[in-house]
């Protein structure tokens, strides 16, 4: 109980409700809590800090506010990153959004914000429809090879295929 309660649950409540119910599923007709690999795992890692190495993006704070390097901002703490950090942290997670923000040290919803500000960072919206249909025959629809070869979130491209998608079905009415 006390490793649980020094976890710092980067995952809000979300992450706290699912390891619960993790607890209450493994521990079903048990009279102690039964705690599998993963979630020992996941606390051994909160034992020891993560601290970026050296190397890591610098983050600019835009508030007087003394937030560690690595660590998520608190709500209501918004922390500037430098457009060249955000671009090498979707190249690293493959342009996929789940990783990303904990290399960043900043939340999902601060990730959203940064992308959607940032001119450097393509959305999937923003691809022409030609381009994508392109690309859709050279990876032979592999939507993990289509959103490294055209620098989107894979999340984004699935939505912009569909949008495009109804777009050709009115067309053909």
């Amino acid at each position: 109980m006390v490793r649980l309660l020094q976890h710092g649950w980067p995952g809000n409540v979300r992450q706290l409700r699912n390891v619960a119910r993790q607890l209450v599923i493994s521990s079903r007709g048990s009279d102690v809590i039964v705690v599998d690999e993963s979630l020992e795992r996941m606390l051994e890692q909160a034992r020891q800090p993560a601290r970026p190495p050296s190397d890591a993006p610098r983050l600019a704070e835009t508030r007087d506010v003394d937030v560690p390097a690595g660590e998520p901002e608190a709500r209501g703490q918004e922390r500037e990153v430098d457009e060249d950090a955000l671009i090498a942290a979707l190249r690293d997670s493959q342009w996929s959004i789940g990783p990303a923000p904990a290399a960043l040290g900043v939340s999902r919803t601060t990730l959203y914000r940064l992308i959607e500000r940032s001119p450097h960072v393509r959305k999937a919206a923003d691809i022409p429809e030609d381009e994508l249909t392109r690309c859709h025959d050279e990876c032979a629809g592999d939507l993990d090879a289509m959103s490294v070869r055209l620098r989107v979130s894979k999340r984004g491209l699935k939505l912009r295929q569909r949008e495009i998608a109804i777009a050709e079905k009115g067309r053909e009415r």
